[in-house]
């Protein structure tokens, strides 16, 4: 995406759309943020969202400030965003949070729900019909009314405004692809919450609330690890992979002594090095650093390997004083070989 000047004025999507903005509107960008469709580290542009979502900038931008809470972004000025990677540790932590503020909402809801757990009940075989059909976003809807529905009863304004403040309902949409083959126990575990509700038992209903809430937690807990597992397998992969582009032996130049030592701030980085031996007894030395870290950078020296190799295969490279490979931000390269040793 370009880049806009900030200050410029900028069409919306219109007056008349401007208190439109509707939960199904906001879950569903949390939904794309979630599932990966714009790549962490990437700008966007709040103005292209809003007329892709045929919104109003500032409704936009209140969003876009929520998910900055969550820590999914960080706003740019008015108009412009960094997508971030999703945190599994601060969404772990912010469900237990949850789980503490449920069991003190449905001790303090049973007097009021006492024989009056219509409602609830209807936005439970909501959830079920939603996940029958597959359709999450309105299973979210929902659960997020169930939930909310229980902590008003209990005539907390306090726990309500904390609970509103964890944005439950981003949260529910960013975790629920996860735990998706266990929907219908999940769904089903509302059911015991009503009765006990139903009956005017604080303490039981409180309970269950925190023990729902918690096993969400381990199901998130054990997808999240074994994403973790498989990330660190590719990045020992990586790690070998890169080290296979470094000589494999020191430099040994007749009457110079040389020793190399490389060491990544993380586990593989973007840096290289290589020596060539020259015609009539020169030596060349690449020498190729990438900004930033990890994987990315690290992919990008492998092509840069490729390159010098190619070019000291004709001598080209370094019959001049500089070989430079560049790339615009946010990784720049620059390779450079100093022969005449």
């Amino acid at each position: 995406m370009g880049l806009l000047e900030e200050g410029k004025n900028y069409p919306t999507a219109g007056g008349s759309r401007s208190g439109r903005l509707t939960k199904l509107a906001r879950t569903r960008l949390a939904k794309e943020l979630f599932s990966g469709r714009y790549r962490p580290g990437r700008s966007v542009l709040l103005p292209e969202i809003a007329a892709e979502y045929e919104m109003d900038v500032e409704a936009v931008l209140k969003v876009f400030a929520d998910f900055q809470t969550l820590g999914m972004v960080t706003l740019s000025g008015k108009i412009t965003a960094i997508v971030h990677s999703p945190n599994p540790k601060e969404m772990h932590e912010a469900y237990e949070i949850r789980a503490a503020l449920e069991e003190l909402g449905g001790r303090a809801a049973a007097p009021a729900l006492k024989g009056n757990t219509g409602e609830l009940q209807r936005e439970l075989n909501a959830m079920r019909a939603a996940v029958r059909a597959l359709d999450l976003d309105s299973f979210v809807e929902h659960d997020v009314k169930f939930h909310r529905i229980i902590l008003k009863a209990s005539q907390n304004e306090v726990l309500l405004r904390v609970w509103d403040t964890l944005a439950v309902d981003l949260r529910i949409r960013g975790s629920v692809g996860k735990v998706t083959g266990n929907l219908p126990e999940i769904v089903e575990s509302h059911q015991p919450v009503i009765h006990a509700l139903g009956r005017g038992q604080g303490r039981e209903a409180g309970l269950l609330l925190r023990n729902h809430i918690e096993t969400v937690l381990e199901l998130l807990k054990k997808s999240d690890s074994g994403v973790h597992r498989a990330l660190r397998k590719d990045l020992e992969l990586a790690k070998d992979v890169q080290q296979a582009f470094f000589p494999q032996q020191s430099l040994s130049i007749p009457g110079l002594t040389c020793e190399t030592f490389y060491q990544p701030a993380q586990s593989i980085g973007g840096d290289y090095y290589d020596f060539f031996p020259l015609p009539g007894g020169r030596w060349g030395i690449a020498i190729g650093d990438v900004s930033g870290k990890g994987l990315s950078a690290a992919l990008l020296i492998g092509v840069v390997q490729g390159v010098v190799h190619a070019s000291n295969g004709t001598g080209s490279a370094f019959g001049h004083s500089c070989l430079a490979i560049e790339r615009p931000a946010p990784h720049v390269l620059v390779a450079r070989s100093i022969g005449d040793l």
